[in-house]
């Protein structure tokens, strides 16, 4: 039984069982799943990260091991709409817009405004779309940049407006959203 059972089985916090496990390292299997992780999130009552919902994308056979969670995980993936990957140019630009260049904050921008509908739409459906254009090999090293060029992109100009900030429980939550113009 790895860490994650255990914390299910027997209804004990991660960091609970963590403590345990630090104690008793006979007592679990060293290994977990990707997907051991994103039922652990489900049943602490999280959302997915997106790289846990591009998993899901590229592993969709995981969905069964998710058990009781399946549900949850299938929600939040039909949130995401049919997400395409982002276009090698955009995806090529995230370290310069993370770093806040001109330029490449511009693409971001343009691609931002190209993708965004009437609907409102959050932070995951945004990476996902840049993860999923991020190559695989090299998406532990980019994809950790993509909030900071996401931030650089909200404090363009040509960005004000598509964007707000929204209290979701007890947490603030970025949505993005196609302006309205009044006419």
């Amino acid at each position: 039984m790895n860490i994650f059972e255990f914390c299910e089985r027997y209804h004990i916090s991660l960091a609970k069982a963590r403590r345990i496990a630090k104690d008793n390292p006979a007592w679990f299997s060293g290994t977990s799943s990707v997907f051991d992780h994103i039922r652990a999130s489900l049943a602490n009552g999280d959302r997915l990260t997106a790289q846990q919902l591009v998993e899901l994308l590229e592993q969709p056979s995981g969905l069964l091991e998710l058990g009781k969670y399946a549900g949850k995980a299938e929600r939040e993936l039909s949130a995401l709409g049919k997400p395409l990957a982002a276009p090698r140019e955009v995806v090529a630009n995230i370290m310069e817009a993370a770093k806040g260049e001109p330029d490449a904050l511009q693409i971001l921008v343009n691609w931002l405004k190209s993708i965004i509908g009437d609907k409102p739409a959050n932070h995951a459906f945004i990476a996902v779309r840049l993860l999923l254009g991020i190559p695989e090999g090299i998406r532990k090293y980019e994809g950790p940049r993509i909030p900071r060029a996401l931030l650089n992109a909200r404090n363009h100009p040509e960005f004000a407006g598509w964007w707000r900030v929204e209290k979701q429980g007890a947490r603030n939550s970025t949505v993005y959203q196609k302006i309205m113009l009044d006419l």
